[in-house]
């Protein structure tokens, strides 16, 4: 009797663990190049965040014109997502900081809207992670 007592509970945590094996989809490394006008842009972050759903929105830094997100911090296959690209230059001027002695470079994003504010890119996640080199051909008009 105390066999069938035991066994009964350990049944029961296997099948709860068991049913919760199939749910979300593993994340998907993605990796691009982001140019403007044919040029890669040299500094700025790429943001893709999910169309019509509530999942989570995942930021890259763009370098020399190149981004990744790896795998541990990719996004789920399958899923659309809107795509936000910002890029920024210096302009010359220096801002004092809080702290004595200290200045900052004055930045300005110089992407048209239609990248970041306002974009109308979109991206859908392969479950083919070799399909997920992206590449987004910006122009400044």
């Amino acid at each position: 009797m105390k066999t069938i007592i035991l066994t009964i509970p350990i049944v029961i945590g296997l099948m709860l663990s068991l049913a919760g094996c199939g749910g979300a989809p593993k994340p998907m490394g993605v990796s691009g190049i982001v140019t403007l006008d044919g040029r890669p842009i040299e500094s700025g972050i790429i943001v893709l965040e999910p169309v019509g759903s509530s999942g989570q929105r995942r930021t890259a830094k763009i370098n020399n014109g190149a981004f990744v997100l790896a795998t541990e911090a990719g996004v789920p296959p399958g899923e659309e997502f809107k795509v936000v690209i910002q890029a920024f230059k210096k302009t010359g001027k220096k801002y004092p900081s809080p702290e004595p002695g200290v200045f900052y470079d004055e930045e300005v994003q110089y992407l048209p809207e239609k990248y970041n504010s306002a974009s109308t890119l979109r991206v859908k996640i392969s479950p083919d992670e070799r399909e997920n080199q992206l590449k987004f051909e910006l122009t400044s008009h």
